[in-house]
């Protein structure tokens, strides 16, 4: 999804290096919402109306395609100069509400990755990209990347270091599984962080179990734990993720048990403006 801001151009450069590393195409989708709707009027006020909103409707159609175009060009041309990884790619055009369109057009895409901007923490709460992207990631359906605007690595190589929020059940590992299938061809460090109000030797011994587990099935990698007090978390990652120098962080996106606190709408928004780190979050 892309709105020809920065924004997208930074989350292109990353999805077209993912797509160039899988062989895969990749879908540039932008969306337009016309600001005109019926209401209640009479009949005579409804067809002015919507003649006008016809006309209205061609403008934005024929800008918005013309921006698209424009965009696809400027890709284009950062492909042949080698500035820009290549990839073949479509693109598609549509109105509606970008958040609803993003999902339904992943659901007959099927996509292995959507990948798409959102802001940094120093941008308004009301910030269109980020409440947008917040959407598509609470819808759960397919893996997305959020990448923030202040994002400065310009290929997936460049990540070192991982972080991946576990509550030691099942449906992690399925969803770690996932998430080293998409990513298998990119070395990087893994941190699993786990959340929680009191921390006891079972936990411990639980984390140093999926470490192991790490080790065994993703050889070669370095792995690692912590643990995170639930007060004040939000700065507690930050924290930690500056410490040791966490590139991305990766969610198993769920809704339940006591690990959905860190995935409700108002928890999972704070997760994605808190902080400057891209999210991946994994469907389980």
């Amino acid at each position: 999804p892309i709105d020809f801001s920065d924004y997208s151009l930074q989350a292109c450069r990353l999805g077209f290096d993912f797509a160039a590393t899988h062989q895969a195409e990749v879908v540039l989708l932008h969306t337009f919402l016309s600001p005109f709707s019926t209401g209640s009027l009479s009949l005579t006020e409804t067809i002015s109306y919507e003649l006008k909103e016809s006309e209205e409707h061609k403008l934005l159609f024929a800008k918005a395609n013309r921006e698209m175009a424009n965009f696809c060009e400027k890709l284009q041309r950062l492909m042949t100069d080698g500035d820009f990884p290549s990839a073949p790619f479509i693109y598609r055009v549509c109105e509606g509400v970008p958040e609803d369109t993003i999902i339904l057009m992943a659901k007959e895409l099927n996509p292995s990755l959507i990948v798409m901007g959102s802001r940094g923490k120093t941008r308004k709460e009301i910030d269109l990209i980020g409440s947008v992207t917040a959407e598509v990631v609470d819808s759960g359906n397919f893996p997305v990347f959020a990448v923030p605007e202040g994002f400065t690595h310009t290929c997936m190589n460049e990540i070192k270091n991982i972080a991946f929020f576990t509550n030691f059940d099942q449906q992690d590992l399925i969803s770690l599984d996932t998430f080293m299938r998409l990513f298998e061809n990119y070395s990087f460090g893994i941190m699993f962080l786990h959340l929680t109000e009191k921390s006891d030797a079972w936990t411990e011994i639980k984390l140093a179990g999926i470490r192991d587990y790490c080790q065994s099935h993703y050889s070669g990698r370095e792995i690692d734990y912590k643990i995170i007090g639930e007060e004040n978390f939000l700065d507690n990652v930050e924290k930690l993720f500056h410490e040791s120098a966490i590139d991305v962080m990766v969610v198993p996106n769920r809704k339940r048990n006591i690990f959905a606190r860190l995935f409700n709408p108002s928890i999972a928004h704070k997760m994605l403006f808190h902080t400057d780190t891209p999210l991946i979050a994994i469907p389980s």
